[in-house]
């Protein structure tokens, strides 16, 4: 559970000292890797206790300055009614109405990196070195002081930026402006390998495998209309108003954060829900912007063949994510038994659906002048604006409604099982920790491995119905000198068995 595992370190500083109260355990935390974050907890727990609600008010307090900001920064850049459906939106989606209340990393993120594309609202048009110079330094300072995975949202924008200077000069770049490109480049290589250890295991795909990741991102899933609003919107001004995109420093960010971003974000094997997080207001501000730069008087494609090939594929993109949302909300909803689950599998959209909308986008291009122009899409821009406030009442008023996330009744009967000075081990242990005396320690299959109990000899196994705790109990009930109790208690939270277990050592 990661609102556990985040905040871990920081409740042991706060309760016991350290940020490790067992010298055995190997579970770096968040404490050096996120520091910002960590010390807003510290802080947070040291005023109040340290509790599941008071890291949530962390994040809401992050979140809030950001919404602020916005307000602020950008009031003169949109009209009044513009800035306050941004408001609305960034407040409201569904997603990240969930995602600003958790205990999570990306709450900060969007604040310090949302502040810097703000200020590049107020850069000079054309101006391209301070831009990409400033990039470069709020990327190594939020990979060093937030999360290293901020560098997946800004390698995207440094690209483009550092193309556009190039680009930008028809080529005549100064000995100055090489040099600086070389070190650019060079620096973001020094950090990736300095952290290669942390990056490159999540990356474990072949080419189809990272189609099917951008196909079928977690975007589509849990923010349908708003991929759709920001990902058509992005395309469009970048293939129809090119020359002003790359120009303004601030659209180009966003752009390439929608786009790039997500489309970088397919690399990974392992991409959650929660890795889109910050990408997410990028979608409601591109939205903003092409309502503020009249998108419906815009042309869809270009006249170039490159600009033609890229307007097909994003076109293509567009298309089958209609399809995917149309298979999510409406196919696997009917009555019908279609394979093992509802709906048609993601095999089946892959292998019929995308070179159906392939042939959609190839068409699309074919008669451009006749079928497509900036009022039609607007007219998707519209129907998507439409189904997003109702998708976010239906599924925030699902989640107030529902009992099963409320992990208080598997908290107390934590507190109530466990004596004082005892310790529990698990990957839900430090969630379920939160708001006790209990003293936790994390487990997954890289930290704190189930082989590894005779040396860290914790007193209960908390065991989650989940794959990682499985093997967990697997190995344990394997182990020479360790013995699983019979459970103390069962429990559920969100629809899945919890169960604690007392350890019991031969020698």
């Amino acid at each position: 559970m990661d609102e556990g595992y985040k905040t871990l370190s920081a409740r042991n500083l706060v309760l016991f000292g350290d940020t490790h109260w067992h010298d055995g355990d190997d579970y770096s935390g968040w404490h050096r890797n996120s520091p910002l974050t960590s010390w807003s907890y510290v802080g947070a727990f040291r005023l109040g206790s340290a509790e599941l609600s008071t890291a949530r008010s962390v994040t809401i307090i992050y979140y809030t300055l950001f919404l602020m900001l916005f307000a602020v920064a950008m009031r003169k850049r949109y009209s009044p009614g513009t800035l306050a459906g941004g408001v609305a939106v960034l407040s409201g989606c569904a997603a990240l109405f969930f995602f600003s209340r958790l205990a999570l990393i990306e709450a900060p993120m969007i604040l310090l990196l949302y502040g810097w594309v703000f200020a590049l609202a107020r850069m000079k048009e054309k101006a391209y070195l301070m831009p990409l110079l400033s990039a470069l330094l709020v990327g190594v300072a939020l990979a060093q002081g937030v999360k290293l995975s901020a560098l997946v949202y800004l390698i995207p924008v440094i690209v483009a930026m550092f193309s556009s200077l190039i680009f930008g000069n028809g080529f005549r770049t100064s000995a100055r402006v090489n040099l600086f490109g070389l070190v650019a480049v060079v620096g973001v290589g020094i950090v990736l390998y300095l952290e290669r250890d942390v990056w490159i295991k999540r990356i474990d795909l072949g080419p189809l495998g990272y189609l099917a990741n951008v196909l079928d991102n977690p975007l589509i899933g849990f923010a349908p209309f708003l991929f759709l609003i920001g990902w058509v919107c992005a395309s469009h001004l970048l293939l129809g108003d090119f020359r002003a995109t790359v120009s303004s420093p601030y659209r180009l960010a966003l752009v390439s954060m929608v786009l790039g971003g997500t489309l970088l974000m397919g690399v990974f094997e392992y991409n959650p829900p929660r890795y889109y997080v910050p990408l997410l207001p990028a979608y409601v501000l591109i939205g903003c912007e092409w309502l503020s730069a009249k998108g419906w008087r815009v042309r869809w494609f270009p006249s170039s063949r490159f600009g033609a090939g890229a307007a097909v594929l994003l076109l293509a993109v567009s298309a089958f994510s209609v399809a995917q949302v149309a298979n999510v909300f409406l196919l696997k909803t009917l009555p019908l038994a279609i394979g093992q689950e509802p709906g048609l599998g993601n095999s089946v959209m892959l292998k019929v659906f995308f070179p159906l909308s392939l042939c959609f986008a190839g068409c699309a291009w074919w008669g451009r002048d006749r079928w497509v122009n900036g009022r039609r899409i607007a007219g998707v821009v519209l129907v998507a604006a439409v189904f997003l406030p109702v998708h976010s009442v239906v599924r925030i008023g699902s989640f107030v409604s529902e009992p099963e996330f409320d992990g208080r009744s598997t908290r107390s009967l934590l507190e109530n099982a466990v004596p004082e000075g005892k310790s529990v081990i698990g990957d839900w242990a430090p969630f379920f920790a939160l708001g006790t005396q209990v003293r936790a320690m994390y487990m997954s299959d890289l930290f704190n491995t189930a082989d590894r109990l005779p040396v860290l000899r914790p007193d209960y196994f908390l065991f989650s119905d989940r794959e990682v705790s499985r093997q967990s109990l697997e190995v344990i009930r394997g182990l020479e000198g360790v013995d699983l109790g019979e459970p103390i208690f069962e429990s559920t939270y969100n629809n899945t068995q919890v169960v604690l277990y007392p350890l019991l050592y031969s020698n």
